[in-house]
């Protein structure tokens, strides 16, 4: 899929933009050595699995002409895995699994690496944030969710996931400051697992639930917590009863997308390989099947459309993460 065919992402200017198709240049570089698909999170965790089924594609469907393995770098959200990337320089033969760490670290200070510090070589799919609470709640509703918090921001608490200012907590905050609450005054709970987070909120222990959609489907199915709103710009296939901010007249569209990335200084040739490449993969069918069973969306933007994509995301991060007091 390119841009023009998802009208999950027409809501961003930067999507407007023209798709760069790979050209002949594609031809002039080809892998010569091992190709290391980097990893942001230990095997279990979500870029990991991105990054195997990436490397596993590549290696199946004969679409580079070398070896290929994962290399698991975890820790400090990202950053230990964008520093093992940087510190190959340019060389095209090491790709990183790149989502939203990537800029909302240099805003809030983790990370002074910025995202024009690497190559970016293809946008593969998006998801979105779900915000729950158990079905026994006495929040009805989103509208309700929105009535309580600018009554009384302070007054819920919420599980956000593995980090203060990740984009379970933009994503959730960005809907409640375009409602009016002061998202300063929020109380957000980190957990290390969205398994932990919904744990929490379904022992009592916390009033609500962030995460991504994935992750609150399973209880939903099995009837013990209830979305109250998505962050999407539509409503998702699996969960159409529960509506976006959008549909609550609220401009709060947030989503996590995951990219490939290669180091700083790569070539014309470097890049239109690669952008020739991960096309062919993300058009598999074995591709799209598993973004589907996961509520992904199976997008695909080229790397000539990427800076200015990226630019406004992280505009976007950077106005909520300043009313959150987070960034630096």
């Amino acid at each position: 899929m390119n841009l023009f065919d998802s009208p999950a992402l027409a809501f961003s200017t930067s999507l407007a933009l023209a798709a760069v198709t790979p050209g002949a240049a594609a031809a002039d570089w080809k892998p010569s050595k091992n190709i290391e698909v980097i990893s942001a999170s230990a095997a279990g965790g979500t870029a990991g699995a991105t990054a195997r089924l990436v490397q596993h594609l590549l290696r199946e469907k004969n679409l580079i002409p070398v070896s290929s393995v994962v290399v698991n770098r975890p820790g400090g959200q990202q950053t230990l895995a964008m520093n093992y990337l940087a510190q190959r320089g340019g060389d095209a033969h090491y790709i990183a699994v790149a989502s939203t760490p990537l800029l909302s670290n240099h805003i809030t200070g983790a990370s002074k690496q910025h995202y024009s510090d690497f190559t970016p070589l293809a946008l593969l799919f998006t998801e979105y944030v779900a915000v729950s609470v158990p079905v026994g709640s006495p929040i009805r509703d989103a509208a309700d969710l929105v009535a309580r918090m600018r009554k009384d921001p302070a007054s819920l608490s919420f599980a956000v996931g593995t980090s203060i200012g990740g984009i379970i907590h933009i994503g959730t905050a960005l809907g409640l400051k375009a409602a009016g609450a002061d998202i300063r005054k929020m109380k957000p709970v980190v957990f290390n697992s969205t398994g932990q987070a919904m744990a929490a909120a379904l022992g009592g222990h916390l009033d609500v639930s962030a995460s991504l959609a994935n992750g609150a489907l399973p209880h939903v199915k099995n009837g013990t917590m209830r979305v109250l709103v998505v962050t999407a710009p539509q409503r998702l296939p699996a969960l159409q009863d529960v509506p976006t901010w959008k549909e609550l007249g609220l401009d709060a569209v947030t989503m996590n997308w995951r990219m490939i990335i290669g180091g700083k200084g790569m070539t014309g040739p470097e890049i239109a390989y690669w952008d020739a490449t991960l096309k062919q993969l993300a058009d598999t069918p074995d591709w799209k099947a598993d973004l589907i069973r996961n509520l992904q969306e199976p997008v695909y933007v080229s790397s000539g459309s990427m800076p200015r994509f990226l630019e406004e995301q992280y505009q976007q991060f950077k106005v909520v993460l300043t009313d959150l007091g987070l960034a630096k």
